[in-house]
């Protein structure tokens, strides 16, 4: 089962995320700072690593130049998170591997097209997902009317 690691400080959006990428059969790790981050990291292989910017205790910055330096502990992918839009953080050198960016506040259906277009989304699970309420059903909670 392939494990994402999603980094975020606020423990209610690791929650409301996590969910929803455990119901479709992703191994869901998380982590509440910079440091717990790494830690988690150092024990699973995700294949994509959801990282808020704005993480206590070193900042998506330190967890990324961390990676960096030590080859085995890059994940596949990187969603980078911020509050900050795309446009004034994307212009940062060296940003292997972060793939795909998530400005806060983000939807359910962004984080899963970013995902999607970042690796590991198969097509029919995509279309599933879409057939179940996808895109239009922006950031509704499991059980609020949402059909995830």
């Amino acid at each position: 089962m392939p494990t994402v690691l999603f980094a975020n400080a606020n423990r209610e959006s690791r929650g409301l995320y996590a969910w929803p990428l455990s119901s479709y059969g992703f191994e869901v790790e998380t982590a509440a700072d910079g440091l717990e981050c790494l830690a988690n990291r150092r024990r699973v292989v995700p294949v994509l690593l959801i990282l808020d910017l704005g993480l206590p205790w070193g900042g998506g910055d330190g967890v990324l130049g961390v990676l960096r330096e030590d080859p085995r502990l890059l994940p596949t992918r990187v969603v980078l998170s911020s509050a900050v839009p795309p446009a004034h953080f994307l212009d940062r050198p060296a940003w292997h591997p972060v793939v795909q960016t998530l400005t806060k506040p983000f939807s359910l259906s962004a984080l899963f097209e970013r995902a999607a277009l970042a690796a590991f989304l198969e097509q029919e699970q995509l279309s599933l997902w879409r057939e179940c309420g996808g895109p239009g059903r922006r950031g509704r909670r499991p059980g609020r009317g949402a059909r995830l």
